[in-house]
């Protein structure tokens, strides 16, 4: 999702589904969240009043890089999650149905993700053009870019994505 027109027409076709797509994709477009991380993701480390995710558990323990790290809670998050909680008050943020944490392959990050794609008219994944073709994880591609066009630096965009160096974040 290079522009903010399609960052718009993606989470508008999210909202059109439902609050928990519109939800969890507006997550992880303004914080660039792994999707473990998101599953993993309780109340208790979302920290409204100072606006702020403490990471530090994904599908089956740490987060990828294994360290804790924090990310910022912008404006238009900040009342997208305000809402949801009200919605799910129990302890994970994004409970499956039976209220326990989706796992890598739940319809939300795949079939679920591929259908929004569909409906706001971008390229599902597909074996012969997977080079164009978007994935959840390129959700957090699309926050990092979005990020350096809005004038952060590459330093504070290693330390929200969990980075161990600014290598591996220029080529995000």
């Amino acid at each position: 999702l290079r522009t903010t027109g399609d960052v718009r027409k993606f989470l508008a076709a999210a909202r059109d589904r439902d609050e928990l797509h519109y939800t969890l994709y507006s997550l992880a477009v303004h914080t660039g969240m792994r999707k473990g991380e998101i599953a993993g993701l309780t109340w208790d480390r979302v920290d409204f009043d100072r606006r702020l995710i403490c990471v530090d558990h994904s599908y089956n323990g740490p987060p990828k890089a294994d360290d804790l790290r924090y990310v910022p809670i912008d404006d238009v998050l900040l009342s997208i999650l305000r809402k949801w909680r009200l919605t799910c008050p129990g302890d994970l943020v994004f409970p499956n149905r039976a209220a326990k944490m989706h796992d890598e392959h739940a319809r939300v990050f795949v079939e679920g993700f591929h259908e929004v794609l569909d409906a706001a008219g971008f390229q599902r994944p597909n074996v012969k053009r997977r080079a164009h073709a978007l994935r959840f994880h390129d959700l957090r591609h699309t926050f990092a870019s979005h990020f350096m066009m809005r004038g952060g630096n590459l330093f504070d965009l290693q330390k929200i994505l969990g980075h161990k160096s600014t290598a591996l974040t220029s080529i995000t």
